[in-house]
Protein backbone atom coordinates (compact mmCIF):
# COMPACT_ATOMS: atom_id res chain seq x y z
CA UNK A 1 0.00 0.00 0.00
CA UNK A 2 1.42 3.52 -1.29
CA UNK A 3 2.33 6.10 1.15
CA UNK A 4 -0.77 8.27 0.17
CA UNK A 5 -3.01 5.54 0.39
CA UNK A 6 -1.68 4.36 3.93
CA UNK A 7 -2.11 7.89 4.73
CA UNK A 8 -5.30 8.53 3.26
CA UNK A 9 -6.60 5.42 5.60
CA UNK A 10 -5.49 6.62 9.12
CA UNK A 11 -7.25 10.44 8.09
CA UNK A 12 -10.65 8.60 7.72
CA UNK A 13 -10.11 6.44 10.99
CA UNK A 14 -9.18 9.30 13.00
CA UNK A 15 -12.48 11.62 11.33
CA UNK A 16 -14.44 8.54 12.23
CA UNK A 17 -13.61 8.04 15.42
CA UNK A 18 -13.41 12.03 16.38
CA UNK A 19 -17.02 11.72 14.82
CA UNK A 20 -18.37 9.14 16.63
CA UNK A 21 -16.88 10.54 20.08
CA UNK A 22 -18.65 14.09 19.39
CA UNK A 23 -22.05 12.42 18.82
CA UNK A 24 -20.72 10.61 22.40
CA UNK A 25 -20.57 13.86 24.20
CA UNK A 26 -23.25 15.25 22.30
CA UNK A 27 -25.65 12.25 24.04
CA UNK A 28 -23.98 12.38 27.73
CA UNK A 29 -25.50 16.24 28.32
CA UNK A 30 -27.68 16.62 31.30
CA UNK A 31 -30.66 17.85 29.24
CA UNK A 32 -29.76 14.22 26.76
CA UNK A 33 -30.07 12.01 29.73
CA UNK A 34 -32.75 13.35 31.48
CA UNK A 35 -35.07 13.48 27.88
CA UNK A 36 -34.21 9.75 28.13
CA UNK A 37 -34.64 9.31 31.56
CA UNK A 38 -38.10 10.44 31.31
CA UNK A 39 -41.15 7.83 31.14
CA UNK A 40 -43.34 7.76 27.96
CA UNK A 41 -46.28 9.98 28.40
CA UNK A 42 -44.90 12.46 31.46
CA UNK A 43 -45.71 15.06 28.92
CA UNK A 44 -48.92 14.46 27.75
CA UNK A 45 -49.60 13.71 31.77
CA UNK A 46 -48.20 17.11 32.53
CA UNK A 47 -49.98 19.08 30.15
CA UNK A 48 -53.53 17.15 31.22
CA UNK A 49 -52.45 18.17 34.78
CA UNK A 50 -51.58 21.91 33.28
CA UNK A 51 -55.28 21.79 31.64
CA UNK A 52 -57.13 21.15 34.45
CA UNK A 53 -55.75 23.20 37.14
CA UNK A 54 -57.19 25.72 34.43
CA UNK A 55 -60.59 24.57 34.20
CA UNK A 56 -60.36 24.15 37.79
CA UNK A 57 -59.59 28.01 38.16
CA UNK A 58 -61.69 28.72 35.68
CA UNK A 59 -65.10 26.80 37.25
CA UNK A 60 -64.20 28.70 40.76
CA UNK A 61 -63.75 31.61 39.17
CA UNK A 62 -67.79 31.73 39.52
CA UNK A 63 -70.43 31.90 36.31
CA UNK A 64 -68.91 34.77 34.61
CA UNK A 65 -65.21 33.26 34.67
CA UNK A 66 -66.82 30.47 33.18
CA UNK A 67 -68.61 32.61 30.65
CA UNK A 68 -65.05 33.96 30.18
CA UNK A 69 -63.02 30.39 29.54
CA UNK A 70 -65.49 28.79 27.95
CA UNK A 71 -68.62 30.51 26.25
CA UNK A 72 -67.28 33.60 25.29
CA UNK A 73 -66.21 32.20 21.52
CA UNK A 74 -69.48 31.82 20.32
CA UNK A 75 -71.63 33.72 22.43
CA UNK A 76 -70.05 37.08 21.85
CA UNK A 77 -70.05 37.01 18.64
CA UNK A 78 -72.89 34.80 17.15
CA UNK A 79 -71.70 31.78 15.78
CA UNK A 80 -73.84 29.17 14.22
CA UNK A 81 -77.08 30.80 15.90
CA UNK A 82 -75.82 31.04 19.63
CA UNK A 83 -77.51 34.10 21.29
CA UNK A 84 -75.13 37.03 21.97
CA UNK A 85 -74.77 38.11 25.61
CA UNK A 86 -76.35 41.41 26.00
CA UNK A 87 -79.23 40.82 23.06
CA UNK A 88 -81.95 40.63 24.85
CA UNK A 89 -84.43 39.78 21.93
CA UNK A 90 -81.92 37.10 20.90
CA UNK A 91 -82.24 35.57 24.55
CA UNK A 92 -86.45 36.28 25.19
CA UNK A 93 -87.46 33.33 23.17
CA UNK A 94 -84.91 31.46 24.72
CA UNK A 95 -85.88 32.21 28.14
CA UNK A 96 -89.69 31.62 27.62
CA UNK A 97 -88.31 27.89 27.37
CA UNK A 98 -87.50 28.07 31.26
CA UNK A 99 -84.65 27.60 32.56
CA UNK A 100 -84.08 23.58 32.96
CA UNK A 101 -84.91 23.46 29.48
CA UNK A 102 -81.83 25.89 28.72
CA UNK A 103 -79.96 23.40 31.15
CA UNK A 104 -80.67 20.39 29.24
CA UNK A 105 -79.56 21.80 26.08
CA UNK A 106 -76.45 23.09 27.30
CA UNK A 107 -75.96 19.64 29.52
CA UNK A 108 -76.93 17.45 26.04
CA UNK A 109 -75.44 20.33 23.40
CA UNK A 110 -78.11 21.39 21.47
CA UNK A 111 -77.69 22.97 17.86
CA UNK A 112 -73.78 23.13 17.11
CA UNK A 113 -73.02 23.70 20.60
CA UNK A 114 -71.41 20.79 21.76
CA UNK A 115 -72.36 19.00 25.09
CA UNK A 116 -71.36 20.83 28.35
CA UNK A 117 -70.76 24.22 26.02
CA UNK A 118 -67.23 23.15 25.75
CA UNK A 119 -66.94 22.56 29.75
CA UNK A 120 -65.94 19.04 30.61
CA UNK A 121 -65.16 19.94 33.98
CA UNK A 122 -68.31 22.08 35.08
CA UNK A 123 -71.17 20.14 37.06
CA UNK A 124 -74.60 21.01 36.31
CA UNK A 125 -74.52 23.31 38.52
CA UNK A 126 -71.65 25.35 37.40
CA UNK A 127 -73.56 25.43 34.18
CA UNK A 128 -76.79 26.39 35.37
CA UNK A 129 -75.49 29.25 37.32
CA UNK A 130 -73.27 30.45 33.86
CA UNK A 131 -77.03 30.43 32.46
CA UNK A 132 -78.26 32.37 34.62
CA UNK A 133 -75.49 34.75 34.16
CA UNK A 134 -75.91 35.00 30.45
CA UNK A 135 -79.82 35.80 30.99
CA UNK A 136 -79.57 38.09 33.25
CA UNK A 137 -76.23 40.04 30.95
CA UNK A 138 -78.71 39.94 28.14
CA UNK A 139 -82.00 40.89 29.94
Amino acid sequence: MGTKRLLGAALLSISTTVGATCSQVQLMTPEAISERLTPPGAAVVKVAAQSAALAAAAVSGGPEQVYKTYCFVCHDSGVAGAPKLGDTGAWAPRVKKGLDTLLEHVVNGFGAMPAMGTCATCTPDDLKDTIEYMIEASS
